[in-house]
């Protein structure tokens, strides 16, 4: 049989057991969290930086590890604080895949986003929101884009950005925006010395703390092959953002890089060496970036059509991409609904290949 069979027939039988899993997740992240605050910046899990700058965070609770974080390029009179984190995740056999994990920007850190994707994108970026503007009476992410165009500023930076077209997409269920980002230096406004497409999906229908409901799965899944046909700029990091960024956020995230293995694995994944050409790239902006090789999920050739793997050995590649991502940012995939879900659209998406 197929190993990506045995590995589905083996999630079937051991779906009781996802719960037990995530609270794994979660005690590790608690003791990374208790030694951040305890020991300050002795720690590799310090979030002291993120504490200092408090009225950039959306939420209090929900901050980058001071280790991997984006900064903004600014002089010297400017803060480069963002609450926004660079993630790396590699299968073995396959080039790394790079993102931004971030907050939805406030009102005063409008600015500080546009910033952000001015520098640490190429042409063309690709945005993914993940949350309505508001749920109820409350802000989930400020409108930080045009309806027409607009000029935005932060220390040392400046902008503008002008709406190019809109249009629904189906199969995806979003809005696609198309965006022009011209950049200027700030004594000359009326030469931009730097412009960039920015493409902006926006799938507005997936409630804070929950999961896409079931007609709405395969809209997920296209709204990822959609993102990974319009950013076409090599090594360019997918921003990928909700609320506070972490749950909606790494769900997506998670299910993005697996189908990914799934679509382009192969069983040359089985080898000892890592590709990471281009991994060195990401988190050039990155505090204390860690070398991207510590975020290889070995256990995904289990996903590959065609690899020789033995799921019998209990590896999960779906825990183990979790896993990893928790060490880039805390809270990535925010609970078990989150966590079964995702089992639930990889399941579905090996199901559909042959056997």
């Amino acid at each position: 049989m197929n190993p990506r069979i045995r590995y589905l027939n083996s999630l079937t039988a051991n779906e009781a057991n996802l719960s037990e899993k995530f609270l794994s997740l979660d005690s590790e992240e608690n003791e990374r969290t208790r030694d951040g605050i305890s020991a300050g910046s002795q720690s590799e899990w310090s979030l002291e930086r993120a504490l200092d700058e408090s009225t950039r965070n959306r939420y209090r609770d929900v901050l980058p590890w001071d280790r991997n974080r984006v900064r903004l390029q600014v002089g010297d009179d400017g803060s480069d604080y963002i609450n926004a984190s660079p993630i790396v995740l590699q299968a073995l056999g396959l080039k790394p895949r790079m993102y931004i994990a971030s907050q939805g920007p406030t009102k005063s850190t409008i600015p500080h986003f546009w910033h952000m994707i001015t520098h640490e994108t190429k042409d063309p970026a690709v945005v993914v929101m993940l949350t309505p503007t508001h749920e109820g009476h409350r802000e989930k992410c400020a409108q930080y884009w045009p309806d027409r165009h607009n000029n935005y500023a932060d220390a040392g930076f400046a902008c503008r950005v002008t709406l190019e077209s809109k249009e629904y997409h189906q199969d995806a269920n979003c809005v696609v925006r198309k965006f022009r980002l011209d950049e200027y230096s700030q004594d000359n406004s009326k030469q931009a010395k730097k412009s960039k497409t920015v493409y902006h999906l926006f799938f507005d229908s997936w409630g804070d703390f929950g999961t896409p409901i079931a007609s709405q799965e395969r809209n997920l899944v296209s709204m990822c092959n959609l993102a990974n046909q319009l950013n076409t700029a090599e090594n360019s990091p997918l921003v990928v953002h909700c609320s506070a960024g972490v749950g909606r956020t790494g769900t997506f995230i998670t299910i993005d890089f697996l189908l990914n293995c799934i679509t382009h694995g192969s069983s040359d994944a089985l080898l000892d060496g890592a590709n990471v050409e281009g991994a060195s790239n990401a988190g050039a902006n990155v505090e204390g970036a860690s070398n991207a090789t510590e975020y290889i999920v070995r256990s995904a050739s289990l996903l590959y059509r065609g690899s020789i793997a033995d799921p019998e050995n209990k590896d999960d590649p779906i825990f183990e991409t979790i896993w990893n991502l928790r060490k880039q940012r805390m809270l990535m995939v925010q609970n078990v609904s989150q966590f079964i879900f995702i089992y639930k659209i990889i399941k579905l998406a090996l199901a559909s290949g042959p056997e």
